[in-house]
């Protein structure tokens, strides 16, 4: 259980957030360990200045998101958070990261969000490669040309990933991938939060106009794109493997 100072004082300007936020932190960083009882109503309402009820709304959110579970008239039980069914908790566990909060890498490690990161992304490109149109492929090309050969790729590096990304999802004709995508860029609208949050840190320019370089010309000629893709991320994925 955490110690009296694990919480502060709910912000007033959005209490019954800031209860939820905490509350979820607590159990994401593993202060309220999977297993135990989570303190009581009075317990928590006392150690974060607020009323038991705002308490119990935050309880049963996290409830619902599978963190928690209630027991009429018995001890509110933490849940293992790799445990929850719920996608909302996935959300939780991105933003948590993203925002500096986690204390402890079992929140969510930084090689869970390069994994998927990746792998979301070698399935974009198998999906694109055999479903694009000719007028989609030659847009990838034109796209990357267009980034490379501007004045300041650098700068604008951040727009034309998201498009990038969103135009293989597109062409995947794949609603969940495009959805997927949309809520990446959507959670880490902040391009600094992204690499802070352990998404893939850019590689020098030279190098990332090279590698779309060839991956859109492997699109547009149907020439292995996905295979390059695999065998450029593969060194990648090697290195983040954590021994148990």
């Amino acid at each position: 259980m955490p110690s009296k100072g694990g919480f502060r004082p709910a912000t007033r300007a959005r209490v019954s957030e800031d209860i939820f936020e905490q509350l979820a932190a607590a159990i994401l960083d593993g202060e309220l360990a999977p297993g135990t009882a989570l303190p009581s109503e009075r317990i928590l309402a006392e150690r974060l200045a607020t009323s038991r009820i705002l308490i119990r709304q935050a309880v049963h959110r996290l409830a619902e998101l599978g963190l928690l579970r209630v027991k009429q008239g018995g001890a509110t039980m933490v849940l293992d958070p790799a445990e929850a069914a719920d996608v909302r908790a996935i959300e939780l566990l991105y933003r948590h990261r993203k925002a500096g909060r986690a204390r402890s890498e079992a929140a969510l490690p930084a090689g869970d969000i390069l994994d998927k990161q990746l792998l979301q992304g070698l399935c974009l490109v198998q999906l694109a490669e055999l479903r694009a149109s000719r007028e989609q492929r030659a847009r990838v090309v034109q796209l990357v040309e267009e980034w490379a050969t501007s004045p300041d790729p650098e700068a604008g590096w951040g727009a034309f990933d998201e498009e990038f990304w969103r135009l293989l999802a597109e062409a995947g004709q794949n609603r969940i991938f495009r959805m997927e995508v949309a809520w990446w860029y959507r959670v880490f609208a902040d391009r600094e939060a992204l690499a802070e949050a352990g998404a893939v840190r850019p590689s020098p320019l030279a190098i990332r106009v090279a590698f779309h370089r060839e991956l859109a010309r492997r699109l547009a000629e149907r020439d292995g794109a996905g295979a390059f893709y695999q065998a450029v991320i593969a060194p990648i994925l090697m290195t983040t493997r954590r021994s148990g």
